[in-house]
């Protein structure tokens, strides 16, 4: 099965900067204060996007299993430490307690999201398999 990108012309680019200077118009007629954490967050953005995007090319350009595999963990690895870090309330919280349980409940839901529901052909298809298991653990 062959997947096709979504292309994004310059004029909607256009508009999705115009929204964040709106928002940054908005800050400063307010006097918020958000101003520059608006900017560095726009650049950092951009930065982080356009990197992501380059090695997401290249890993969907390979479409090897275990390239995959080694992504899911590492995501999953990314979760349970940003997880643990989010939990003040809970001392020496186990790093590997939580990657575990991450893992094993990203991976039973993305395999019934993804083997049952999506289908894609092969079924480790890293077009499918990294946005889906992303959008797993971010929720």
């Amino acid at each position: 099965m062959e997947y096709e990108f979504i292309y994004i012309s310059n004029f909607q680019l256009f508009l999705a900067t115009l929204l964040i200077l709106v928002t940054g118009l908005i800050s400063a007629v307010l006097k918020l204060g958000l101003l520059k954490s608006l900017i560095w967050g726009t650049l950092r953005t951009f930065v982080q996007l356009t990197l992501v995007g380059y090695a997401l090319s290249y890993i969907f350009s390979i479409n090897s299993i275990w390239l995959t595999l080694v992504l899911v963990l590492i995501m999953c690895c990314v979760a349970a430490v940003t997880a643990v870090k989010s939990t003040s309330h809970v001392h020496n919280y186990p790093v590997v307690l939580a990657f575990i349980s991450l893992a094993v409940s990203t991976f039973l839901t993305g395999a019934i999201v993804i083997g049952l529901l999506i289908s894609p052909v092969p079924w480790y298809s890293p077009q499918v398999v990294i946005p889906i298991i992303g959008m797993i653990l971010g929720n």
